[in-house]
């Protein structure tokens, strides 16, 4: 247990840079047509230390976007997702090391 928490208290001494490249996310049409484009293309970076925005009109994908750099938008049979996550631009952001190292409140926080 003590190095569990050494562990990640020297996680979180270290200064992380979050990366997100070529993001794409698509759904499937309702009708079945085809695919619909949610997010198209986005890359960027969120520097340690310094707050980063996300700016756009109503229905632009902000939120989905946070939710792909957030894990919790994954691959299934109605929707791709491709692009690439990474910390330090050199560990790619997996579902394990994500929660270790960021934290993310939705939107709409049910808990007061």
């Amino acid at each position: 247990m003590i190095d569990l928490a050494k562990a990640k208290s020297r996680i979180a001494r270290n200064p992380v840079k979050l990366t997100f490249n070529n993001l794409k996310y698509s759904v499937k049409k309702k009708d079945g047509s085809g695919m619909f484009d949610i997010v198209k293309g986005v890359s960027g970076y969120a520097m340690p230390g310094q707050t980063l925005y996300i700016m756009g009109a109503s229905g632009a994908g902000k939120t989905s976007l946070l939710n792909i750099i957030s894990k919790r938008i994954g691959k299934h049979s109605n929707n791709t997702l491709e692009g690439e996550l990474m910390i330090n631009d050199k560990l790619k952001v997996n579902d394990d090391n994500f929660g270790k190292l960021c934290g993310y409140v939705m939107q709409d926080d049910i808990l007061f």
